[in-house]
């Protein structure tokens, strides 16, 4: 199950807990979110233009900016066992490459846009980003906190 499965999308930093801003991977969940609501409001965008936008969710990957972060939270007796157990049941850094390159290679995709892949392949969305008033409402937002608009 994808973290971002129960993300809901806010427009304020969240709780402050313990002195962070996104506790309990909260921010992970809404960016991850916000990247499928913004391919799909880019897709729209670029309608006749030959390129297409999509999003990915590569997998859990063992890569060293999950497992640096990990190791530094961890009593170091307690990560010797979490390590080789997570590098067992997650992808290594190729692994988790395979659907990114997929979603900007494969040709039977050069039409496919909009849409968000996992596994290499179609993949489950949240409910919000299928709704295109709050996909709008997002890109709005951020085009606004850029200083685009």
């Amino acid at each position: 199950m994808h973290l971002w499965r129960r993300a809901r999308l806010t427009y304020d930093k969240g709780p402050n807990k313990d002195g962070m801003l996104y506790p309990d991977l909260a921010g992970y969940k809404t960016s991850k979110l916000a990247n499928v609501m913004h391919s799909k409001m880019l897709s729209k965008i670029l309608q006749g233009t030959h390129v297409t936008a999509n999003s990915v969710h590569p997998g859990l990957a063992a890569t060293d900016i999950l497992m640096a972060p990990l190791k530094s939270v961890l009593p170091e007796k307690l990560y010797t066992i979490v390590d080789p157990i997570f590098r067992f049941i997650s992808l290594d850094s190729a692994g988790g490459a395979q659907t990114t390159i997929f979603a900007a290679v494969d040709e039977s995709l050069n039409s496919v846009t909009g849409k968000h892949f996992g596994h290499c392949r179609l993949a489950w969305e949240n409910k919000l980003a299928q709704d295109n008033k709050a996909c709008q409402q997002l890109w709005d937002y951020s085009m606004k906190m850029c200083g685009l608009t």
